[in-house]
């Protein structure tokens, strides 16, 4: 990607989540329906605030989306409630590995999901994902996704408590190191 066409390859990343979302569903090895029952609030949830956030600026700061994350519904791509939704299961299955005690999983999930959200920020223009006001990430971003993302993971702990998925916490490694080694080369 960023030795060949970096505007190619960042204009697939639609079908990579779409992609990602389907091959996640698939693997879940418990109950479909419970997926969906995560899947739905937490796709709309991420929808619904970002939508609020290019309407108000709140709770992420003033910002605007760049055509590479496909068709937008009021200036919102849609597929960006996916994204959400494979951060939250990503984050929830790895921190679960590592942390018993339910509510303990539910902030260490949200902060995990910020940490990953870190290296997406810094490439998101690069990639023309997202653009913010005067290219400088607020610091109310990230305090904005770590106060979604506890919902998320609220709603994660409850429909996923005796689930398992195979590809989620593969998938949240390779994003992450995919997305450092993007900051690190461009």
């Amino acid at each position: 990607m960023v030795f060949i066409n970096l505007e190619r390859f960042a204009a697939l990343s639609i079908y990579n989540l779409l992609l990602s979302v389907i091959l996640i569903f698939i693997s879940h090895a418990s109950s479909q329906f419970n997926f969906l029952k995560l899947f739905i609030p937490v796709f709309v949830l991420g929808y619904l605030v970002e939508l609020l956030g290019i309407i108000t600026s709140f709770p992420f700061g003033n910002y605007h989306y760049g055509e590479a994350l496909g068709f937008k519904l009021y200036d919102v791509p849609l597929i960006i409630g996916a994204n959400w939704f494979m951060l939250v299961m990503g984050s929830g299955f790895f921190v679960r590995k590592v942390i018993s005690q339910p509510w303990l999983q539910v902030f260490a999930g949200a902060l995990v999901m910020v940490i990953v959200d870190y290296p997406i920020e810094h490439m998101a223009s690069t990639l023309d994902y997202w653009y913010w006001d005067g290219n400088n990430i607020p610091l109310s971003n990230f305090l904005g996704w770590f106060f979604v993302s506890i919902i998320m993971q609220i709603l994660f702990v409850k429909y996923m408590n005796k689930e398992t998925n195979h590809l989620a916490i593969p998938y949240l490694i390779v994003v992450s190191v995919f997305f450092v080694l993007l900051n690190l080369f461009i």
